[in-house]
């Protein structure tokens, strides 16, 4: 190889380059052109540069001059690769880019070969028949009245006695042959129908189900009665707690209808119960960010940073994400803008909530930079920088995400294993439960083949992704109701690359400059 092994910082999934192998033009394409890959993607960074390919996941850092062959509208000379071992850099360098699949023949159709090796992948895991995981709305019923809820307008029920019953009776009936599932409690404000919560685990346990769950509240009745049921009649593993600021900001936007004393200093307490429980349950905490509270949210995070202890912040993780929703309530036009829409159109969600402003690139900038700054007030203080992985060499921290190969992005890219039961015992393949992707009931299955076939068959993939270079870390299908609006999901996918890779690069040019730095693998 022209570049050593120093200047490989990750050689790719394994599962892919198996499938992949290196790339022989065919005979057609010797005497052609080659273009730069799809799914390459070129970084610099303190003069050097580095080449990730999204597809394969590898990630080498190669000469300058390379940057000639990535440029928009370029084209090389397949000609040009040289035949024998005693040719230049510059030819070396050319073969070996195309054997890695930086450089393919201009004619490839690129996200058919993504396909491929994607669906292969999925023949591969043996994912078993049958539901192993579900998202459970017990109850529509709230304490609190946030103004961006998504359900808004949706008739407040607990699930009645006769759906609880034909909900179970589903989730048995419908088991994965492992009889594993894992079981995700949303709302509504699920604790306000804890008793539900039981029944169904009771029932679950004296058939010998093997099951877990997560739960999402707004901590204001995770009291210390309520953890120790959700870790050991639950089987609860994390509970995430919603937060929207300090004080005054979170009561302004909560606006807790029912008799909850000082809810603030009520849900902060809580959330101290919960990680000095002695459970082993994790604590998420979701900062709700909009323009209107961002300033607030950086004082939250330094009130959280300031209460909790170091070893309370063992069991938490903290994270920020922005306020907007789906866009059209019946998920037809999921990814376009609120200005597209007809006033006929209803807004998000299954209600009929005021459509929220949907996010715009400083708003998502805002996002990023928060999150950057929560990750350095966070910082576990137990966790010693200067540990390094045997099994990832270079990296002080587990295998970061994009060097693996997924398949599935989101429940409803698995819909024949996930599934979405709300308080009426109806069935979806998405969280957010558009009435598009609503199949059926929990009395009657599947009352609606049409919606069915289609999310359980291969999802149409959106025409505007063929080409992109973060098409194999996306989600892709046209039918998803929480897609960003034009650009927006290019810009943020870019964001988070490039922030990923700038810190990989970081390690691993410490790791090497150390004598640890050779490319893992």
């Amino acid at each position: 190889m022209i570049w050593s092994e120093k200047d490989c910082l990750w050689p790719g999934d394994p599962r892919v380059r198996v499938l992949l192998g290196k790339q022989e033009l065919p005979a057609g394409a010797q005497t052609g052109l080659l273009r730069a890959s799809v799914f390459a993607f070129p970084l610099y960074q303190e003069g050097h540069l580095y080449l990730f390919n999204t597809l394969t996941r590898r990630l080498v850092e190669v000469p300058p001059f390379c940057a000639q062959w990535f440029f928009p509208g370029q084209r090389v000379a397949a000609g040009e690769l040289p035949e024998d071992a005693a040719a230049d850099d510059r030819g070396k360098l050319l073969r070996e880019l195309t054997e890695e699949w930086y450089l393919v023949p201009e004619d490839t159709c690129e996200s058919d070969l993504y396909l491929e090796i994607r669906d292969v992948m999925r023949l591969k895991e043996e994912v078993p028949d049958g539901l192993d995981h579900a998202v459970i709305l017990p109850t529509s019923a709230c304490n609190a009245r946030c103004f961006y809820c998504f359900e808004q307008g949706l008739e407040w029920r607990h699930m009645d006695e006769k759906t609880l019953e034909a909900l179970i009776e589903y989730l048995l009936h419908h088991l994965s042959e492992d009889r594993k599932i894992h079981l995700s409690w949303f709302g509504g404000e699920p604790l306000m129908a804890a008793d539900h919560i039981d029944r169904i685990c009771e029932r679950l346990d004296q058939e010998q189900v093997k099951y877990t769950s997560d739960m999402i509240t707004n901590g204001s009745l995770l009291n210390e009665e309520m953890i120790h049921r959700a870790e050991e009649r639950w089987h609860c593993h994390d509970i995430q707690i919603t937060l929207d600021g300090c004080r005054e900001e979170y009561e302004r936007r909560k606006q807790y209808i029912t008799a909850v004393k000082d809810p603030f200093q009520t849900v902060i307490r809580n959330m101290h119960t919960l990680v000095s429980s002695g459970t082993d349950v994790v604590m998420k905490v979701r900062l709700n960010l909009d323009a209107d509270n961002i300033a607030d949210l950086y004082h939250c995070v330094d009130y959280l940073s300031e209460t909790f202890t170091v070893q309370e912040k063992e069991k938490m993780e903290v994270y920020v994400h922005e306020l907007f929703g789906q866009i059209c309530g019946d998920g037809s036009c999921g990814n376009l803008a609120p200005s597209s829409l007809s006033s006929a159109v209803d807004p998000i969600g299954p209600g009929n909530a005021s459509a929220i402003e949907e996010p715009s690139i400083e708003l998502l900038t805002q996002v990023e930079h928060l999150n950057d700054y929560i990750r350095r007030v966070f910082k576990k203080e137990s966790v010693k920088e200067t540990e390094v992985s045997e099994k990832q060499p270079g990296f002080i921290r587990p295998l970061p995400e994009i060097f693996r190969f997924k398949t599935t992005f989101c429940m409803a890219d698995r819909a024949q294993n996930n599934v979405v039961i709300d308080s009426l015992g109806r069935l979806y393949t998405c969280e957010g439960m558009p009435q598009t992707l609503c199949y059926g009931t929990v009395f009657d299955g599947i009352t609606r083949p049409q919606v069915w076939t289609a999310a359980s068959d291969e999802m149409q993939m959106d025409p505007r992704c063929m080409q992109c270079v973060y098409l194999p870390l996306c989600t892709n299908f046209m039918l998803c109701p929480n897609r960003f609006p034009d650009g927006l999901c290019r810009w943020q996918q870019e964001y988070q690359l490039k922030k990923e890779l700038k810190e990989i690069i970081r390690e691993h040019v410490s790791s090497r400059n150390s004598g640890s730095g050779d490319c893992p693998g």
